[in-house]
Parts: structure tokens; C-alpha cells; sequence
């Protein structure tokens, strides 16, 4: 989740290469999950406390509690099965695949479908989510949309059918432009012709600038919105604090339009991590769920402050390769930063409270580094 070049970098990470759209037994698999110790600490909710009792009250239905999973392989550790009936989640937003161009083929194909384990599975709503890159709608005829949205129906059912789901919202993740917009809501209305309303919500995904202009991105033709609080910053600019949120940035674009947007909205709040690398003053790639430890060796990296570092010799990171003078910046959606995310929201959905409110994302590690108590109250605040 994200916008085009930050989806373009997510892709690059991915290392995986186009597929097919026809079946491949390959494609869908299944596979035993792993056990481990749950661990989570304490944490003191005096904040969240204190937002509750100054906001108005609530309404009478809460919103339905819900997580993403936006790793290839769908397979829940033990801790994050408990993490979740803690936490009460009923819904988990899966990303099924993703949908870019191959130009080699000039066509549309499929990137990295899910692959399916169904531990602990059993009693959470399960929503597709299907990434369309901007390229994709940039390239595509008119008359391949219909062929297009018959291609991601049929792989939705090929995931899901071995395991007799049905599905309660389809959710399309796209940071469609004022461009692309005639050729992305074409397609959405031939995927609409899939999935009746009366069987099956179509969503979609609704980046923060999209909500502040939709004179010139329209609103998509899709019976809800998922609006993304995070992703507001420029991550290109080395100077930028923390791309993922700040209250300063994303506050002018949600004041006098969160409640005249034309669809009811979700809310999709951030709890993740990455490092974003520089080389030559230029944006390089992100390394998603960098750990501030991995940089504490001083032989490889000079910090240059609390979350700006610079690479003294070339060496390996997670992966990656990394070249003397290399900068990195660390950036995180952590407890600070969702509290002010959910403060912020609370200021334009306290009236009209939100069907569901989503984290991004779930993994090990975040069940380690945000105690459920913490969220349990971040959930509780809407």
C-alpha cells in the first residue's frame, strides 16, 4: 500500500518475476505454520485515555477491527494468532497479488499471488486485495479492460476456492491519477459485473491526495473507501523527517474534506517500519522493517543522528548491498505516531464513525514491538 513510486520500489523488493494467469498448482500452496513464545510488554494508555474522554461519543455499533497481511506467503505464527484474538480482529485484508505491465508481453500479468496456510484462519473474514500499479491503467486499451477484470476474478476464486471462502468486501489498491482515472473506473465497473453488491462490497483504496482533490481524481465507483492516514511525507527528499506520518503534513488534506467525500470510509492507520536509502543524493530503494540495531555496528555506519545514518565501508545490509557514503534514514509508525494518526481522525470521523479500522501491517515483529494492550486502545478510540 502506498503511492506509484513507493508501489514501483515495493515490487523491485519483491525479487519475483511474472506469472501467469492461467492455474499453476505452484501458485497456491498450503503449509503448516510454526509455533513460538508470544511475547508483548505492558504499556500505560493514560494518552488514549484522555483522547476518549474529550471526544464526542461514539456510536452505538463499534467498527469492526481488522488487520492487512501484505506478505507473499499467508501463514500465521503463533504469536500472531494470539496477537489478534487479543485484540479482537475479525477482518484481515490480504494481498492476494499484484496486477503490473509487462512490457515484453504488452499485457497486464500477475505478480507474486498468495500463497495459503490456514492455521488460525478459521474464524477471520478474509478481503482480497489486489495492488494495480498506475503503469498498468497507463497502458492498457480500452477494450482489454473486460478481459482485464475476468483475469483478477478468476485468480480471487483460484486463492480462495480450495479453502471455500467467501468473500465479505474485494478491496482494489490502486494510486490512480487524474490520467488513469477513466481507464481505472472501467475497470472497477466490469469487476463490479463479478461481484454483485448483494454478495460482495467492492472497496477501494483512497490515498490522502485523492481525498483533497476529488474534483480532479473522482471517486471511485465502489460501494466503500479504505483511507490510507500514512504515506503523506516526500520520501525522496533526504530532509523529510518521516514519510510514513506526520500530523502537520496529513492534517491539511483531511480539514473540511473527510466528510464531504462521496463514499463512506474505512480507515487504514500506519504500523510499520522501513530505511530509506540514498545514494548520491538520489532515492535508491526502501528496506522494509529495518532494524535500528542492524546499524549500531560504528565499523559500518556513522550515525549522523538519531535516525540518519552513513555507510563508512561497503558492506551487506539485509540483503542488500551497500556503498561507502551511502545515507540512510530510519522511519517508523510506532506507538507516537499512531496515537497522533488516531487523533487527528477522531477530529473528522467522531460524527460519522468509520465501518472499519485497519492496521497496516501485520508480521512477527510487530507483535513485538506494539503491545496489544496499546492497540487495543488505539481500536477503542473510534
Amino acid at each position: 500500500m502506498g503511492n506509484e513510486k513507493w508501489a514501483r520500489l515495493r515490487l523491485r523488493l519483491r525479487r519475483v518475476k511474472n506469472e501467469k494467469w492461467e492455474t499453476c498448482p505452484d501458485c497456491i500452496g498450503v503449509r503448516n505454520g510454526k509455533w513460538a513464545n508470544n511475547l508483548w510488554m505492558p504499556c500505560l494508555l493514560s494518552g488514549l485515555i484522555l483522547l476518549s474522554a474529550c471526544q464526542p461519543p461514539k456510536a452505538d455499533v463499534p467498527p469492526t477491527r481488522a488487520f492487512y497481511h501484505w506478505q507473499t506467503r499467508l501463514q500465521l505464527s503463533q504469536p500472531e494468532q494470539e496477537y489478534l484474538q487479543s485484540l479482537g480482529v475479525q477482518r484481515l485484508y490480504v494481498r492476494f497479488f499484484d496486477v503490473a505491465w509487462d512490457a515484453s508481453r504488452q499485457e497486464a500479468v500477475p505478480l507474486a499471488t498468495a500463497q495459503v496456510d490456514t492455521i488460525g484462519l478459521g474464524r477471520l473474514q478474509i478481503v482480497p486485495t489486489i495492488f494495480i500499479t498506475n503503469e498498468t491503467l497507463q497502458q492498457l486499451s480500452e477494450t482489454a479492460v473486460d478481459t482485464l477484470a475476468a483475469r483478477i476474478s478468476r485468480r480471487i476464486q483460484e486463492v480462495g476456492s480450495p479453502f471455500g471462502w467467501q468473500y465479505p468486501e474485494i478491496q482494489i489498491d490502486c494510486d490512480w491519477t487524474a490520467t488513469t482515472r477513466p481507464r481505472y473506473f472501467s475497470l472497477l465497473q466490469a469487476l463490479r459485473r463479478y461481484w454483485p453488491s448483494m454478495q460482495t462490497q467492492l472497496s477501494a483504496t483512497i490515498r490522502l491526495h485523492q481525498i483533497r482533490y476529488p474534483d480532479q481524481t473522482g471517486v471511485p465507483p465502489v460501494d466503500r473507501g479504505m483511507l490510507m492516514c500514512y504515506n503523506v511525507g516526500t520520501l525522496e527528499r533526504w530532509d523529510t523527517e518521516n514519510a510514513i506520518f506526520e500530523t502537520a503534513t496529513a492534517q491539511p488534506y483531511l480539514q473540511g474534506k473527510a466528510r464531504q467525500y462521496a463514499l463512506p470510509l474505512d480507515i487504514a492507520l500506519p504500523a510499520f517500519r522501513w530505511g530509506v536509502l540514498f545514494r548520491n543524493g538520489q532515492l535508491i530503494r526502501l528496506i522494509n522493517d529495518l532494524d535500528p540495531a542492524e546499524l549500531q555496528d560504528t565499523s559500518r555506519f556513522v550515525p549522523l543522528t538519531a535516525h540518519r545514518f552513513q555507510v563508512k565501508k561497503s558492506t551487506y545490509l539485509t540483503g542488500y548491498y551497500l556503498y561507502r557514503g551511502d545515507l540512510l534514514r530510519l522511519e517508523t509508525a510506532d506507538t507516537s505516531e499512531l496515537e497522533a494518526a488516531t487523533a487527528l481522525l477522531r477530529r473528522y470521523f467522531a460524527a460519522d464513525a468509520p465501518g472499519t479500522i485497519a492496521v497496516y501491517h501485520l508480521d512477527s515483529v510487530l507483535t513485538k514491538r506494539i503491545p496489544y494492550a496499546f492497540l487495543d486502545g488505539i481500536y477503542s478510540a473510534f
